[in-house]
C-alpha cells in the first residue's frame, strides 16, 4: 500500500459517538493504506465484529444506522482514494475491469492524449483593391 496517502478525516465521524469497534471498522474501510480499504466485511472483520455482522456491514441493503451515517459524511472522496481504489480494480477485478481501470488510471496520469480529427475549411477571398489603370505612372528611366 502507498503510504503517502491521507488518512481519513476523523472530525467527520466525531457527533457520531462510535464504539471502538465500530471507529476501528470506519478507519479499515476509509483508510487507502489500510489492507481491508473498501471492503466492508474484511473491514468488519478486522475490526473484530463476527462474520455474520461483518457481512451485514457490507451489504448496502442493510440499513445499519451508524455505517449509514458514516458512509454519508464519509463518501467525499479524494482523489487519492479515487486512485486506490482503481489500483485495487486494476489488480483483482476481472480482465474487461482491469483494462478499463488501468485506461482510468493512465488518463489520471496524463499517459493519454485525447485527440480528435477536426475537418476545417477555409475559404480566403482577396479584397484588396487593385489600382485603375489611369492611375498607374510609367516612368521611364532618364539616361544621365
Amino acid at each position: 500500500m502507498n503510504e503517502l496517502l491521507p488518512k481519513p478525516d476523523l472530525t467527520k465521524i466525531a457527533p457520531l459517538k462510535l464504539t471502538k469497534k465500530q471507529l476501528k471498522y470506519v478507519m479499515s474501510y476509509y483508510d487507502p493504506n489500510s489492507e481491508t480499504f473498501g471492503n466492508g466485511y474484511e473491514s468488519g472483520r478486522a475490526a473484530g465484529f463476527a462474520k455474520v455482522y461483518s457481512a451485514q456491514l457490507a451489504s448496502p441493503a442493510r440499513n445499519v444506522q451508524w455505517v449509514m451515517e458514516a458512509r454519508k459524511r464519509m463518501t467525499h472522496y479524494s482523489p487519492d482514494h479515487i486512485y486506490q481504489a482503481l489500483q485495487d480494480v486494476a489488480q483483482n477485478a476481472a480482465p474487461r475491469e482491469k483494462l478499463k481501470a488501468l485506461e482510468l488510471m493512465g488518463k489520471a496520469k496524463g499517459m493519454f492524449i485525447d485527440r480528435s480529427q477536426q475537418d476545417v475549411h477555409v475559404t480566403f477571398t482577396n479584397d484588396v483593391p487593385r489600382p485603375s489603370t489611369e492611375s498607374i505612372i510609367d516612368v521611364e528611366p532618364t539616361n544621365a
